[in-house]
């Protein structure tokens, strides 16, 4: 039997990503995951090649997803955090789907950078 999938990565940066790394929240219906996932790498690091990572989610007629990021900096070891007022909502029956969410770093608190920081990768599939 089929089950739903979705695939994150990898990230873009809009702006210098020398010695950053990234981890990111995806939120669907509810069900969060943790992009990297594997046991104790809590940090990846942006660039080609970049690793991306699948989650099992649960059936649904609706999927609606959310994802925040936090960058660091190796070197300054300074955090940004990113986040966006998009909330992608895909149809069940619109699976397969491609996609690419869109992030501003939040700047001073609640405020949102005007031009789009980052980007994640997405994609929604059945698997086998």
């Amino acid at each position: 039997m089929a089950y739903p999938q979705i695939e994150v990565g990898p990230v873009k940066i809009y702006g210098p990503s020398e010695n950053l790394v990234i981890q990111a929240e995806i939120n669907i219906n509810g069900n969060r995951f943790q992009y990297p996932y594997l046991n104790n790498v809590h940090w990846l690091r942006v660039g080609p090649g970049m690793a991306t990572a699948s989650y099992e989610i649960p059936r649904s007629e609706l999927y609606e997803i959310v994802i925040t990021m936090k960058t660091k900096n190796l070197r300054t070891n300074v955090q940004n955090e990113f986040g966006s007022q998009e909330h992608v909502t895909i149809g069940g029956n619109q699976v397969p789907y491609n996609g690419e969410y869109r992030l501003y770093e939040i700047q001073r608190g609640d405020v949102k950078a005007a031009n789009v920081s980052a980007s994640i990768s997405y994609s929604l599939r059945n698997k086998r």
